[in-house]
């Protein structure tokens, strides 16, 4: 909901990173914000856990890190599932 919610607004871009995605698409979304594609990347609380996406995330530098250090970061809620 949230990707959706920027893709709204003109020139803004945003990814989510999860542990639902294929691997392939995690990736991609990691690549284009280390190429500067996008201005949002939404992490899902376990991502916070995943050594390889912090480092990612550190390597591009977004605006929210300063001298590699995380400064603040935007975490999606916890998924809800259904008990069907």
């Amino acid at each position: 909901d949230q990707v959706e919610g920027v893709a709204g607004v003109e020139g803004a871009e945003a990814a989510v990173a999860n542990s639902l995605l294929p691997s392939s698409e995690k990736q991609a979304a990691l690549s284009a914000l280390a190429e500067g594609r996008i201005e949002f990347l939404f992490l899902a609380p376990e991502e916070l856990d995943n050594e390889e996406t912090l480092a990612r995330v550190r390597e591009a530098r977004p605006s929210l890190v300063d001298d590699g250090r995380l400064e603040s970061v935007m975490v999606q809620p916890a998924l809800q599932r259904s008990a069907r």
